[in-house]
């Protein structure tokens, strides 16, 4: 166990100094936060990565109380651990994860009482459960105000989550459907006026629950969702009651992703789902009775190796997925110039193997729009809204139909993607030109002052092109509706 503490004290000690040095970066050229994420594309998973080693390091460092009686490796791993925890302290502030934060001061508070406490006890147990359940409402509450529409936005994720277990509660919606299922049910949410003004700038196409717990639920069943609690209930009563010396710090760890998977997403990131992974098998390793531990190393190393590939493989990392998405992203400089007809046939070479990638699905569905394949692109993003929330597979299905010249079905697209997420104003852009071309000045117009009525949340040259076009549809159709008016009086 020495050397895959090690190990990990390595990866995460790696982690570390290369935040630090973009966090220098982030200081000398006044970047924002999101600098700072290590080897990872965002801070979130890195700042996971970073707490969920740290309970590891915070133990070696309480071993300085026994430095007398310590191994050399021993020692070295505890130097090697105050580094740890002293970088930890500079960089979970800058990386402004919340959750972070909350899962590091838990998980290290229960690991430096069990460090010190010899007997323990199931009602000493209960206690220190309600005790962390305290703390981490409180802590919560404290860190509601530091990113206030981030955590509302999150509420309204689980608001909207909740509400697919009023019909999915028992089977689920399938593995890796929570997106598509997500956008369905917030169109449906917004569409019936339950959400508010602020929510509705708020939504956007989530692709997670921002809860482990929650969307395992969701896409698996109810029964699923209680095995998974049994095995985690039974981990931690085994670490707790583990003579082992070993067991603290793995229940440190154990507790640090169960404290994150409440608040964010480390199953559905390659790196972060990885290091789950190898924590969960090295704390069923640590539960085994001792007699039966040499026995199951090898078989156990094994399983654990072809979890991790099946891991890596599912995500893309490794395998025909990961060689697919390498050509996929050499024809980006080909699909970002317009030159759909020649790649057409690329995407179609690599449907097999993303046929489950919303980013594929979406790109190689506008191809097939622009060369002028209406039925097989509307098919290819219908398959995509099956893992997507993104309301741009909407459109650009309306668009489709509308090149048919399908307007009700191409209206009717429109609209869905207008209530998916109500701050976009592409989809009553794409309204108002409809309306426009059908002659329906009325509505025409009427789209045209939501745009302008609407609070741009992310300005660009686009929406602002939008917004003068609207300007221009009021302003001339105005005018006709004065010069009859005056017609109408002088006669």
């Amino acid at each position: 166990m020495r050397s895959l503490f090690a190990f990990l004290l390595l990866i995460g000690l790696g982690e570390l100094s290369l935040g630090i040095v973009q966090s220098v970066r982030m200081f000398l050229y006044d970047l924002p936060y999101t600098e700072i994420r290590g080897t990872l594309n965002n801070p979130g998973p890195y700042s996971f990565v970073v707490v969920a080693i740290l309970p590891i390091a915070w133990w070696y460092m309480l071993l300085l109380r026994q430095w007398r009686i310590l191994y050399w490796a021993d020692k070295s791993l505890v130097g090697g651990s105050i580094l740890y925890v002293f970088l930890s302290c500079f960089i979970l502030p800058l990386s402004m994860s919340r959750t972070s934060w909350v899962a590091a001061l838990v998980a290290c508070s229960i690991v430096f009482v069990l460090s010190f406490t010899k007997d323990i006890k199931v009602k000493w147990i209960l206690k220190s459960i309600a005790v962390c359940f305290i703390v981490c409402s409180v802590l919560v509450g404290l860190f509601y105000g530091l990113k206030r529409d981030s955590a509302d936005g999150r509420i309204l994720i689980w608001k909207v989550s909740l509400s697919l277990l009023q019909d999915h509660w028992i089977t689920g919606v399938g593995n890796g459907h929570f997106a598509g299922a997500y956008g369905d049910a917030q169109e449906k949410y917004f569409r019936s006026d339950a959400g508010s003004e602020r929510e509705g700038y708020l939504a956007g196409a989530p692709e997670y629950a921002y809860n482990e717990y929650l969307q395992i639920w969701i896409e698996y069943g109810i029964v699923i969702f209680l095995c998974v609690l049994i095995i985690i209930g039974f981990l931690l009563y085994r670490l707790i009651r583990s003579p082992l010396r070993e067991a603290c710090p793995m229940l440190g760890c154990l507790i640090s992703i169960l404290v994150v998977a409440f608040f964010s997403y480390p199953l559905r990131d390659a790196t972060t789902c990885a290091l789950t992974v190898g924590i969960f098998t090295l704390s069923i390793f640590v539960v085994w009775p001792e007699k039966w531990r040499k026995k199951v190393l090898i078989p156990h190393l094994v399983i654990s190796l072809v979890v991790l590939y099946r891991v890596c493989d599912s995500f893309g990392v490794v395998g025909y997925t990961h060689r697919a998405r390498e050509q996929q992203k050499s024809l980006q400089v080909y699909y970002d110039s317009g030159k759909f007809d020649d790649i057409v046939l690329c995407y179609d070479a690599l449907y097999s193997f993303l046929k489950k990638d919303p980013v594929y699905l979406l790109e190689y569905g506008r191809c097939l729009f622009h060369v002028g394949e209406y039925d097989r692109s509307i098919d290819i993003l219908k398959q995509g809204l099956v893992y997507s929330a993104d309301p741009m597979f909407l459109n650009v299905i309306g668009r489709n139909y509308q090149s048919q010249g399908n307007f009700p079905m191409a209206e009717r697209y429109y609209l869905k993607a207008s209530f998916r997420i109500p701050h976009r104003v592409y989809p009553l852009y794409r309204l108002m030109l409809l309306y426009r071309d059908q002659n329906e000045v009325t509505k025409a117009v009427r789209m045209a002052r939501k745009i302008l009525e609407k609070e741009i949340k992310v300005p660009s040259s686009v929406t602002d092109r939008i917004r003068r076009e609207a300007q221009e549809i009021v302003n001339t159709f105005s005018n006709i509706s004065m010069n009859k008016l005056n017609f109408v009086t002088m006669n």
